[in-house]
């Protein structure tokens, strides 16, 4: 199928649009002209069916021996065609009139009627078949005798007038088009000349690209959609430039393990190594490997959890159990950091369960978790909280690090965004921590905030639906 340029098709809308608007008007002004012009036809006949009465009446006294000749009308359009007494019968005729064809007299309250002929009663009282009107007028004698006058017209002129005018309507109606269609390509061309430049713009903008759409002087609304493009193109260069980053975070974090087991593999001398030695190397190599899994089992979660994948695999899990379960995941991280972990499970009278993929809810606690250990100090507490309300779980994860600095608290959960620290270093990791517990939450109907806690370090609460609801109750504390 032919795609027509939008400069074309916007002119042919708008040509059509003018033809359809021009019709309508014509309709509308040739069925009020028409009726205007029968009644302005049919006065014409009664003034002069009036004269003529007159006439009779002044100059004939009576209507006896009436020849119509002297008061035949000059205009040739009008026929005095007879007169006929009260009872119909006539008393006088124009020679050529069929008097058998004249139309019956009016009615005795009304002066006048008006009679269309045409064809073969045409011919017959006028003496060609041609569209006339008839007026029968009724006039009072002298001696009060009641006569009535036929007096015809040809309507030829009001035909020609309405051929006339419909010459003048066609003729008007192609310069219109041809005019509007002018003046449509015109103006659309100029309209339309702002977004083909755009377009060749457009295709030069490219991955590293820095074009810009430029401001002109085009209309505002031009210019409104040349500010979006260029914020849009802003965005998308900030997202590729986040995304390099990405891809250059997560190669170093895969090249680290991996040169680390190379080094150690080609300085290690199987022959001349110790029993010691070789275990250093097999728990350094343990150490790495697993290193790299939690770099990829995280690219993997986010996945998973993006394309909602976790509705797939989904189970009871109590809420509990999950929060034990990802305390004891962070354990060793923890340990390392000299950081302790205080857990505050759920205590209530029953086990409250969320619905859901129960390695991607650890993975999203997991995260959240490792990230406060990450920021907290030597010998702090990492505290984390289970709490139900309102049939949902609330898990909270406080810390007592330096906190967010508040042009990073709106992009926290933004995928690849590393916050430094105090001295404006980034401690690691990919960026993905916080945005996969995002995705996940948002995969289990749930919400993650984070927010600065008043006495230092911040605290972020993530909120799930549970399987079925559950009232209000107390926490209560363990420590791992």
């Amino acid at each position: 199928m032919t795609v027509l340029p939008l400069r074309l098709k916007l002119t042919l809308w708008f040509v059509t649009l003018f033809a359809a608007i021009y019709m309508g008007l014509i309709g509308v002004v040739w069925f009020i002209g028409r009726s205007s012009q029968n009644r302005l036809l049919d006065e014409a006949l009664i003034t002069v069916a009036r004269g003529v009465g007159t006439l009779l009446v002044d100059i004939e006294g009576d209507f006896s021996n009436l020849d119509l000749g002297p008061y035949q009308p000059v205009d040739r359009e009008f026929s005095l065609l007879a007169v006929r007494d009260g009872n119909g019968v006539v008393v006088a005729s124009d020679l050529r009139v069929d008097t058998g064809a004249l139309p019956p007299l009016p009615p005795p309250d009304k002066e006048h009627t008006i009679t269309r002929i045409n064809g073969e009663s045409a011919r017959n009282l006028v003496g060609r078949a041609i569209q006339t009107r008839l007026v029968t007028y009724r006039v009072a004698s002298r001696d009060g005798a009641v006569h009535y006058i036929d007096l015809a017209r040809a309507t030829e002129f009001g035909r020609r007038q309405r051929q006339l005018f419909s010459d003048i309507i066609f003729i008007a109606g192609l310069g219109g088009v041809f005019s509007s269609a002018l003046a449509a390509w015109f103006l659309v061309g100029r309209a339309t000349t702002p977004f083909e430049r755009l377009a060749e713009i457009a295709r030069r903008v490219g991955p590293e690209s820095e074009t810009r759409f430029p401001s002109g002087s085009s209309g505002r609304e031009i210019e409104r959609l040349q500010t979006e493009l260029n914020e849009a193109l802003g965005r998308l260069e900030e997202g590729y430039r986040v995304r390099q980053r990405f891809l250059a975070n997560v190669a170093h974090d895969l090249k680290t393990p991996i040169s680390v087991m190379l080094t150690q593999s080609q300085v290690l001398e199987p022959e001349a190594a110790s029993i010691d030695e070789f275990r250093q190397y097999h728990k350094s190599m343990i150490e790495e490997l697993r290193r790299l899994r939690g770099i990829i089992e995280g690219i993997l979660a986010l996945s998973r959890a993006s394309q909602g994948e976790a509705l797939l695999r989904r189970t009871q899990v109590p809420v509990n159990t999950l929060i034990t379960q990802s305390a004891l995941r962070c354990k060793a991280q923890a340990d390392a950091a000299n950081v302790r972990i205080k857990v505050s499970p759920h205590d209530g009278d029953e086990a409250r369960e969320l619905f859901g993929d129960f390695d991607l809810l650890c993975t999203m606690l997991d995260n959240v978790i490792r990230n406060a250990i990450r920021f907290s100090p030597a010998r702090e507490t990492v505290h984390l909280e289970a709490e139900i309300a309102d049939g949902r779980a609330r898990l909270t994860v406080r810390d007592h690090g330096p906190g967010i600095p508040e042009e990073y608290l709106d992009r926290i959960f933004e995928r690849f965004i590393q916050v430094p620290d105090e001295d404006g270093k980034v401690r690691g990791g990919t960026g993905l921590g916080l945005a996969i517990a995002k995705t996940v939450a948002a995969a289990h109907g749930g919400t993650i905030e984070g927010r600065n806690r008043r006495r230092g370090g911040c605290a972020f609460t993530i909120s799930l639906p549970l399987s079925a609801s559950a009232p209000a109750t107390r926490t209560a504390s363990a420590g791992v």
